[in-house]
């Protein structure tokens, strides 16, 4: 929450929020290949995690400007939230950082 306020997050009226989490240091390297930029389906929930997100972005004022919200939870090797405009270039923007996210060792 603290990072959050401190890195002064703004979310534009229609956000989509990439949740990357990192996958576990006990996965092996072949299990981690075939994980990474996949569906994460265990917990922590993705409406918990957006609405952490909107807590901490919102800490002072209102979030009524945002009308629209989506959210994608990813296994990644590095964890990292990224924030992109639901629109054409907020989408290429995120496919750019999940390949650099990929070719990571």
């Amino acid at each position: 929450r603290d990072e959050i306020a401190a890195q002064q997050v703004i979310l534009p009226p229609a956000p989509w929020l990439w949740f990357l989490l990192p996958m576990p240091t006990s996965w092996s390297v072949r299990k981690k290949a075939a994980n990474c930029n996949k569906r994460h389906q265990k917990r922590p929930d993705l409406d918990n995690l957006v609405k952490a997100l909107l807590d901490s972005v919102f800490r002072d004022s209102s979030d009524a400007h945002v009308w629209d919200i989506r959210a994608t939870k990813l296994w990644a090797k590095t964890g990292a939230i990224v924030i992109a405009d639901a629109n054409a270039s907020g989408r290429q923007e995120i496919w750019r950082f999940l390949g650099e996210q990929a070719g990571k060792e």
